[in-house]
Order: C-alpha cells, then sequence, then structure tokens
C-alpha cells in the first residue's frame, strides 16, 4: 500500500512481504523484537516509524536499531530515532526530487 504523505509517496512498511511477515511473528509472541541495522530500512515515512513505535509499545516488543545505539524505550530514544526518520524522510524526497528533475 503505498499514501501520500506530503507531496511524496510512502510505502507502508507492511506492503513489504517480509516485514509484514516478522510483524504477525511479533504480534503472535513468537519473538521479542524486530532489530534493524539503520532507521531508514525501517522506514523512510516520519509517520509510518511513528506508528511502528506505538505498535511495538502495543503488543510488547522492542524495536531496535543497532547503528544508533541508542534504546528506543526511553524518551530520549525515541526522540532521537524520531529525528533520524525526518532526515531519512529528506534525503528521500532530494532523490526524488534530483530524479525527477533529471528525467524532465
Amino acid at each position: 500500500m503505498a499514501r501520500r504523505s506530503g507531496s511524496i509517496r510512502c510505502r507502508a512498511p507492511e506492503s513489504r512481504k517480509r516485514f509484514k511477515a516478522a510483524l504477525a511473528m511479533l504480534k503472535a509472541g513468537e519473538s521479542e523484537a524486530l532489530i534493524f541495522t539503520k532507521v531508514d530500512r525501517a522506514s523512510r515515512c516520519t509517520e509510518d516509524f511513528a506508528r511502528l513505535i506505538r505498535l511495538s509499545d502495543e503488543q510488547g516488543w522492542r524495536l531496535i536499531v543497532t547503528e544508533m545505539g541508542i534504546d528506543i524505550r526511553k524518551p530520549m530514544g525515541k526522540a532521537m530515532a524520531h529525528m533520524a526518520v525526518v532526515f531519512a524522510e529528506l534525503e528521500r524526497d532530494f532523490i526524488r526530487s534530483r530524479t525527477r528533475d533529471a528525467l524532465a
């Protein structure tokens, strides 16, 4: 499922086959954590990442981003993760803008 975030389309993490399977395992209690090396591997869309953090809180599993070395369960860690996603989304928007300009 793709939806608009501003003028750019976001691809929801749940639309990715293996991501969806991992979320199902977490919901069923078959796993305790979802681990990514970098935050932009989880999402480059602030709204999707916020939903992912909320889902981990509600369902009781951990979201771990190894490169950042922070605990997303703590307020400062959560804030830093959100900031990283803001910049990942900005980077994605710049790439799309430059690509669109180059093709014009």
